[in-house]
């Protein structure tokens, strides 16, 4: 079976928006996990202590999670905007569609990696 015209098109729109979402997303994230890596055993130890010293790497914590729920929610959001657009049902998968066959043979090589890519990025939020 072969998408329409309109919805190939609407297809190709969403996974740039997505894919460009994703790519964003991660730079942005990216100094946050460098941050979480750095953080040592031994603070670590004092904030499960409740040390008084540790209150700046609380509240660094503190941020890094709003920030990431946030843009958590963005992407969902964004995710369940493009299966609309698409004409999926919500309890459709997004990702499950993109990986059809239907999907892949009305798409030329690039825009298989970009489905591909945008796939398993969604595939791994909680939605």
């Amino acid at each position: 079976m072969k998408l329409s015209e309109e919805k190939i098109s609407l297809l190709k729109k969403a996974l740039t928006e997505l894919y460009e979402f994703i790519l964003n997303t991660t730079s942005l994230l990216e100094g946050d996990l460098k941050y979480l890596r750095s953080i040592s055993k031994s603070e670590i130890k004092k904030l499960d202590e409740k040390d008084p010293s540790s209150k700046e790497i609380e509240f660094k914590l503190d941020v890094i999670k709003d920030r990431a729920n946030a843009v958590n929610e963005k992407l969902k959001e964004s995710i369940e905007n493009h299966k609309a657009s698409l004409g999926l049902e919500q309890k459709d998968s997004l990702s499950d569609f993109l990986l059809s066959k239907e999907v892949n043979e009305s798409l030329d090589f690039n825009e298989k990696f970009l489905a591909s890519a945008v796939a398993t990025a969604i595939s791994k939020i909680k939605c």
